[in-house]
């Protein structure tokens, strides 16, 4: 098996990236304090997170209380949303989306 220059070029980086990789997962090092400067502060972001939403499940909570019970049903009636369909305008001949249609002698009307 011959070494070619492309394999040593190959190998040289494998080893580089290696060694770059087990310096940032080692147990010292800058890379190793700013993961951990990164998950505390995460974790207090998340426990501000949580008080805050158990702060407003509670408020939640005080609303329903103090809310007044609901109505028995009224006779109300539906009404219908739709809004009534638009037509456009017709069109003057001359107008800028052209003239209007021809009709085709070979049409039945």
């Amino acid at each position: 098996m011959e070494i070619s220059p492309n394999m040593l070029v190959f190998a040289g980086l494998v080893l580089v990236i290696g060694f770059l990789l087990g310096l940032m997962l080692s147990g010292r090092g800058k890379y190793k304090q700013l993961w951990r400067e990164e998950r505390r502060e995460r974790e207090r972001v998340e426990k501000e997170r949580d008080a805050q939403i158990a702060t407003a499940n509670a408020r939640i909570a005080e609303l329903e209380r103090a809310r007044p019970a609901i109505a028995p049903a009224s006779t109300v009636t539906a009404v219908d949303a739709r809004p009534d369909p638009v037509y456009p305008e017709p069109r003057e001949k001359g107008e800028p989306f052209g003239d209007p249609p021809k009709k085709s002698r070979w049409s039945l009307s």
